[in-house]
């Protein structure tokens, strides 16, 4: 069987801070999610399956699909196959929580100080991408 090359990351061009290059070229994310999904099912590291999900919340997120970002926080929390706690899945996975809360237009004190309690442990985890995105939705209030 031909090997397919699958680009990291759904594609993430990491370095603009960029949704995925499929998506920019008028892939729709849905389809890109699926074959994404599809590839996971066939077999992949650990890891992989984890950035999946943490870029497919982010993708959801800007599509307007808070309710969909929110499953795949669910299931970014769900403990990793090859056992022990994974920090930087639960921290994305509240991250999207609570961005997904503030999509649905939730402005409540709470949640700003949970996204702001989010956006100072994103820094002090190295997270720059989730600072940003964090940042980004508190002065966009």
């Amino acid at each position: 069987m031909e090997s397919e090359h699958v680009p990291s990351s759904l594609a993430f061009d990491r370095q603009a801070g960029r949704r995925p290059v499929a998506c920019r070229q008028g892939t729709p994310g849905a389809a890109l999610l699926a074959r994404g999904r599809a590839l996971l099912e066939r077999g992949a590291l650990a890891h992989t399956r984890l950035w999946y999900l943490a870029e497919a919340i982010a993708l959801r997120l800007e599509e307007g699909r808070p309710d969909d970002a929110e499953r795949l926080a669910d299931e970014l929390q769900q403990p990793p196959s090859f056992g022990g706690s994974v920090v930087w899945a639960e921290h994305h996975a509240q991250t999207g929580r609570a961005l997904a809360q503030w999509a649905r237009g939730d402005r409540s004190v709470a949640l700003r100080e949970q996204i702001e309690r989010l956006r100072v442990r994103s820094g002090e985890l190295a997270y720059g991408e989730l600072q940003a995105r964090l940042a980004a939705a508190l002065a966009g209030a």
